[in-house]
Formats: C-alpha cells, sequence, structure tokens
C-alpha cells in the first residue's frame, strides 16, 4: 500500500510537470498568439519600471523633506544608503555570469531588465533631487 502510495503521488500530486503547467495556466491562456505574448511582456516591463520610478522618487522626496525639516541630515549619504539598497547588483551579477557560463540570451535579457531597473531608480532619484533643490 505504501509503494503504491508513494507511486501515486510521484506520478500525480507532486509530479513537477504537471505542477508547472498548472502555475503556467494563466499566462498560457492569455498567451495565443504573439502579439499577447509580447504585449504581456511589455506591460510587466512596464509595471516594473513605473514602480521603481515611483518607489525611487517617494523615497528622495521623503528624505529631502526630512533633510530641510532636519538640518542635521546629510541628504547625500542617506540617499546613496538608499539607492545601495535598492540597486539591483545580485541581478546584474547573476545575469553576467549566465553570459559566461554560455547562457548567452539568457544572460543579456537580465543585464538588460538590470540596466532599466537601475535607469528607473536613478531617474526616479533625479526627479527627486530636482524637485526638492527646487523647493529649497
Amino acid at each position: 500500500m505504501s509503494v503504491m502510495k508513494e507511486l501515486v503521488k510521484g506520478i500525480w500530486k507532486e509530479n513537477p510537470v504537471l505542477v508547472l503547467m498548472l502555475g503556467m495556466c494563466p499566462t498560457l491562456a492569455v498567451s495565443t498568439a504573439a502579439i499577447n505574448g509580447v504585449s504581456m511582456g511589455l506591460s510587466t516591463t512596464a509595471v516594473l519600471i513605473l514602480s521603481n520610478l515611483v518607489i525611487s522618487l517617494l523615497i528622495g522626496l521623503v528624505v529631502g523633506c526630512a533633510a530641510a525639516l532636519i538640518p542635521a541630515l546629510h541628504m547625500d549619504k542617506i540617499l546613496i544608503g538608499d539607492i545601495m539598497l535598492l540597486i539591483p547588483g545580485l541581478a546584474m551579477t547573476n545575469a553576467i555570469r549566465n553570459i559566461l557560463v554560455g547562457n548567452t540570451i539568457s544572460g543579456v535579457v537580465r543585464l538588460a531588465e538590470s540596466l532599466i531597473w537601475a535607469a528607473a531608480l536613478a531617474g526616479g532619484f533625479m526627479v527627486a533631487l530636482t524637485v526638492v533643490n527646487a523647493l529649497h
């Protein structure tokens, strides 16, 4: 009975292919054509860019306002610490590792994603610093 239970568990309940396919159902249901897959990828990229831009903008504005209210705070040092927490360093490292081990397409795509992510963060902080300096 235990052998049969393990066999059923391996074939039906914990089958990795079945689990992956069930997890991909929403993606496969939408991606019936190439244009749907491309549009889903572009919308995911847009959400990534805009969320990082807005987050870094809000952090920059909060730090700028706090530094204006409390003169003892060093806005530049606080922002550098925040940037270091948000920058996609591990993603960039993994992308370069993928390129070096021969997964060129995966590495280049991940590196491009990381660079877009970093550019969105830099853009948000840049806009926040511009706004804070204009108001100060």
